[in-house]
């Protein structure tokens, strides 16, 4: 019966890692591997369900089960389906909200899960994108890199249609690879999961996306405040902000191109500084006096798109790049409210009680995920490279802390071997 655990925790692994490449591929700049992807990560995601249902029958608990945190979840959802009711099309509601329905069951179906397992698997999909990226690169410089121009220098985005889009995904593996770095035993593993974090640390700032490094710094310090103890964790804090601060300095080395003093139509050029807001914070206010209109229960869950119209020169999307803010515009102020309940209710019991275990991952890589969301429309849209990562850890982040506690005597062991080693 273990050996069958032990393989079933495998599987469940390897199935996190494809469906993570998966909705990777979704999203490439190569068109035959889109054209493919954007179908087959939906059989994908569906077979990851069947795998966690699996894994969540041979060793269900149900007194493990986070009930307040789940009841949030639950009326999120419920207000996601309702809105189909006042949806400006709700066809498109009821597809996106049964979409988010299939994340939450494999997300609530692996919280009996083997946390370090699911965390394994996880890191392995970000990390074949990151080595994918590297090979795109190498093949096809064009493609893997958004040429300079009068607002952005030159910015990587490998295997992905934007540069912000692989990094997202990069930014909630650190924390992972940083917990498991820290309490990994073997040596070979320690090189692997490095290599793994100058990966992720290099895409990112090469990519120059500023919300990415702002959430694996975040979701970094919170991995080392709950696992590491003493000076070790003062010493790899502070190495933790002088990677980040090294990682900003290297990314404003690329310039942009030059511009004439003023462009065809008479206005100033518009140029991206460290401190700019990339033209999102006009955005942002139009789509709060958008969302004005329909305060209550907003335009309808999945709408955010066709609701959503960019009148903003220095801005290029067709969402709001704001997850808080798309969701008030989709499900209005109950949707907001609910949506920073569920994050306030997996991160509240963690905060108030650190735990060494694989809990600390998931609380890093959560951390991270709702600072990103300040900068990208994601957490409610399911076919983003980076929904899948951020909700799986928000749901194992909020487990009792019962279960907590023998993960941490689990971590307490790991971090003695590798110490002994």
């Amino acid at each position: 019966m273990r050996r069958y655990d032990n393989a079933l925790g495998w599987l469940l692994a390897a199935a996190l890692a494809v469906t993570v490449f998966a909705f990777a591929a979704g999203s490439s700049i190569q068109y035959q591997v889109l054209f493919y992807a954007r179908t087959y990560r939906w059989v994908c995601l569906f077979v990851l369900l069947g795998t966690a249902l699996l894994s969540a029958a041979a060793s269900w608990s149900w007194n493990r089960l986070p009930w307040g945190f789940l009841a949030l979840v639950a009326g999120l959802l419920a207000l996601a389906f309702c809105s189909a009711a006042w949806s400006v099309d709700a066809s498109l509601t009821l597809r996106r909200a049964g979409s988010l329905a299939v994340v939450f069951a494999i997300a609530a179906a692996l919280l009996v899960a083997p946390a370090r397992r699911v965390l394994i698997g996880l890191l392995t999909g970000a990390a074949a994108v990151g080595i994918t990226g590297l090979g795109m690169l190498a093949l096809d410089h064009g493609a893997a890199v958004q040429a300079a121009s009068t607002q952005y220098p030159a910015r990587f985005q490998g295997f992905e249609q934007n540069p912000d889009t692989a990094a997202l995904l990069f930014a909630l593996a650190i924390p992972i690879t940083v917990y498991l770095l820290l309490t990994t035993r073997t040596g070979l593993a320690r090189v692997a999961l490095t290599a793994a974090v100058l990966l992720f640390v290099g895409s990112i700032t090469a990519s120059g996306a500023r919300g990415p490094m702002l959430g694996g710094l975040v979701g970094s310090l919170v991995v080392v405040a709950a696992v590491a103890q003493g000076r070790r964790r003062l010493l790899l804090a502070a190495l933790t902000l002088a990677a980040f601060a090294a990682c900003v300095g290297i990314s404003r080395i690329p310039q942009a191109k030059p511009a004439p003093p003023t462009s065809s139509s008479g206005a100033p050029p518009v140029r991206r500084t460290l401190f700019t807001s990339s033209g999102r914070r006009a955005a942002w206010v139009g789509a709060i006096h958008q969302a004005e209109d329909r305060p209550a229960a907003g335009y309808g869950f999945g709408t955010e798109a066709l609701v959503f119209v960019d009148r903003y020169p220095a801005f290029d999307s067709d969402l709001v790049e704001n997850s808080y803010i798309g969701a008030a515009l989709q499900l209005g102020i109950a949707g907001l409210v609910l949506l920073l309940a569920v994050a306030l209710a997996a991160l509240g019991p963690f905060a108030r009680a650190p735990s060494r275990g694989a809990r600390a991952a998931c609380a890093g890589t959560a951390a991270a995920a709702l600072v990103v969301a300040v900068t990208q429309s994601y957490l409610l849209s399911v076919g983003n490279i980076g929904t899948v990562t951020a909700w799986i850890s928000l749901f194992l982040v909020a487990g009792q802390p019962a279960a907590a506690a023998s993960s941490a005597k689990i971590a307490s062991r790991e971090i003695a071997g590798s110490h002994s080693g």
